[in-house]
């Protein structure tokens, strides 16, 4: 017992004067940067309706027809994962040893939220290459603003055509 308490103590004392020093740097962690409030505003739409079954229902729909399967939806949550998988290279390249076999896999995450009067919806695009084996060679975040203005652009026609049970 005493040899346990001997290598405790330390060991608990060294934990607790370290503590101080991590609660200054933790609010600055925790704050958010001007720039990820910018994805953030691009990544997010407010939609008219209070139905938020109907919002994702139209989102389900909107993910399949851009090609993406589904892979996860937790309703409760309000949350929709899918993914494709897309070569990253032509095959006219490879044929010529120019390029490689690489896969890639694009994911798509929707998350709704009901707001005062509406629903949010955010989406979030990331881009993982694997090599032919599987191993994963890189991973990104899609920010291009074109892909979520067109995404948008579709998710309001779904949503209309939703409403009208069309």
């Amino acid at each position: 017992m005493g040899v346990i308490r001997s290598v405790l103590a330390p060991l608990v004392l060294m934990c607790l004067s370290a503590a101080p020093g991590c609660a200054g740097g933790l609010n600055n962690e925790l704050s958010l940067s001007a720039e990820s409030l910018q994805q953030r505003q691009l990544q997010t739409r407010k939609f008219e309706t209070r139905d938020e079954g109907r919002l994702l229902t139209a989102a389900v729909g909107l993910v399949q027809d851009l090609g993406f399967s589904i892979d996860n939806t937790q309703p409760r949550l309000g949350l929709i994962v899918g993914s494709k998988e897309r070569s990253t290279s032509s095959s006219a390249l490879v044929k010529l040893g120019l390029g490689s076999e690489n896969r890639q896999r694009i994911r798509i995450c929707v998350v709704t939220h009901p707001v005062p009067g509406a629903c949010a919806l955010r989406v979030t695009f990331q881009r993982v290459v694997m090599d032919p084996t599987g191993v994963v060679l890189s991973q990104e975040f899609i920010d291009d603003p074109k892909v979520y203005e067109e995404f948008f652009a579709k998710m309001s026609k779904a949503v209309f055509l939703e409403a009208q049970q069309i």
